[in-house]
């Protein structure tokens, strides 16, 4: 089933690769339009170039990151539909 999200505006964070960037793949083909956030810089460019999506560096423990992400969504497509969580912080130690 395709086209279940198309037109929708979608964030991910952490979709520079693995679980999120299968997700960035799906919500692609499934015509969403997409920015894509991680920590990774070089890895998340080359996947929003490659998915036609937006792209910006976060550090998601950090609220004005996380701002900056809806910010950026809301420049580019002028609404924001679906936030996918995909990253994690772990400020302990085991």
């Amino acid at each position: 089933m395709t086209g279940r999200i198309e037109g929708k505006v979608a964030a991910i964070v952490g979709a520079a690769r693995g679980i999120g960037r299968g997700i960035a793949e799906r919500f692609t083909e499934e015509g969403a339009k997409l920015v894509l956030a991680d920590s990774e810089t070089e890895a998340g460019q080359a996947s929003a170039d490659e998915l036609g999506a937006a792209f910006i560096h976060t550090d998601i423990s950090k609220m004005a990151d996380a701002e900056a992400v809806v910010a950026l969504a809301l420049q580019r497509h002028g609404r924001l539909d679906i936030i996918v969580q995909n990253a994690g912080i772990y400020p302990w130690q085991l």
